[in-house]
């Protein structure tokens, strides 16, 4: 007897859960393009209660802080029509827009989308593209996919704003080897934003260490060759790798101490780079982005296994802030497990 008035109980709260149900008017919004000056844009969402029970709305999330929903926790009776109106804020957001709000009830979660595209103002084209061409302004002409494991790809996005007075496309003239390239939207109208994706497929074929290349598209009147670099190292998992068959850096030290260098002008310091490995070893470069710090042959070296080189470095002291010396040299080679190897440099007056 117990068994069969659970059941039922259990029955009874699955119908009431079948029929206390919001029927939504639309799910996705599309707010259209829109400027920036503008200021924050709302559209409203309406669901009805098709259900025979009434349906309780207990709070409402959003992916983005740019979304304000005018909710308050609310019972919807059957029958009965709810609104929710939803503002997005354009501020320093150009470009197309996918924003998600969830609503909550005690038994459901609501998913709702809007779309749309910010024309950017004058403003934000200054600090978001800084770039200046003739038909665009770009965020970045350089496409760095920074480290990749061999036999993975890696994915870089690119923004830009068409500021001409024209509808544009994009023209591929010159694309390297293993980078695919995607253009989004493909036809582009006046003061809209763009979105450039490159992809490095980095198969077996592609050597370790530095990969240097450079492509070339043209947009409007502008004719862009944009390099492409990314440092190929070996993945974690594999074992046809190892110091037997390939490069293998190994640096004396990791670390430059100049203790109490005083009223000292210039400091000079030394970093031994060795090849432990069974193949040549290639020193693409050594550089700091400290202006105290001058490496003194930076030069692309080549190192025979079993042999070293030194680099040399000099501090100029009068360019140390605060009389700490806080930096470091990054080491670029075709070593596949350590291909950018870095050694501190550090020290106080």
């Amino acid at each position: 007897m117990m068994k069969r008035s659970l059941l039922l109980m259990v029955m009874a709260l699955v119908s009431q859960m079948a029929f206390s149900q919001l029927q939504w008017k639309e799910t996705i919004i599309d707010y259209g393009t829109f400027d920036e000056e503008e200021g924050a844009v709302e559209k409203r969402f309406e669901c009805k209660n098709i259900g025979t029970y009434p349906v309780e709305l207990l709070n409402v999330k959003t992916s983005c802080g740019c979304i304000a929903a005018d909710f308050k926790k609310t019972t919807v009776q059957s029958g009965e029509t709810y609104v929710l109106p939803v503002k997005y804020n354009p501020d320093m957001r150009p470009g197309y827009f996918d924003k998600t709000i969830y609503v909550s009830s005690p038994d459901t979660v609501y998913e709702l989308t809007i779309v749309g595209n910010v024309r950017p103002s004058d403003s934000t084209l200054e600090i978001r593209f800084p770039i200046k061409r003739k038909s665009v302004r770009l965020l970045n002409e350089m496409v760095n996919f920074r480290q990749v494991e061999r036999g993975n790809r890696r994915t870089v996005k690119l923004s830009g704003c068409n500021v001409s007075e024209d509808t544009i496309e994009c023209q591929l003239l010159e694309l390297p080897q293993h980078v695919d390239f995607e253009i989004y939207p493909e036809v582009i109208p006046p003061k809209n934003v763009f979105t450039m994706k490159f992809t490095l497929q980095s198969d077996t074929t592609v050597d370790f260490g530095l990969y240097e290349k450079s492509l070339k598209i043209k947009l409007g009147e502008d004719v862009l060759r944009m390099p492409v670099s990314a440092s190929i190292v070996a993945g974690r998992n594999d074992r046809s790798v190892s110091a037997q068959n390939a490069p293998k850096l190994r640096l004396e030290t990791t670390k430059i101490i100049f203790d109490s260098y005083g009223e000292k002008k210039l400091l000079q310091g030394k970093v031994r780079l060795e090849n432990i490995g069974s193949r040549p070893l290639v020193v693409y470069s050594v550089s700091s982005q400290d202006k105290a710090v001058e490496v003194k042959n930076n030069q692309k070296l080549e190192i025979l296994p079993g042999n070293h080189q030194t680099i040399e470095i000099e501090i100029n002291t009068s360019f140390i802030d605060n009389n700490i010396l806080n930096s470091e040299l990054l080491i670029l080679t075709n070593d596949p497990f350590n291909s950018a190897a870095k050694v501190r440099i550090v020290g106080m007056k």
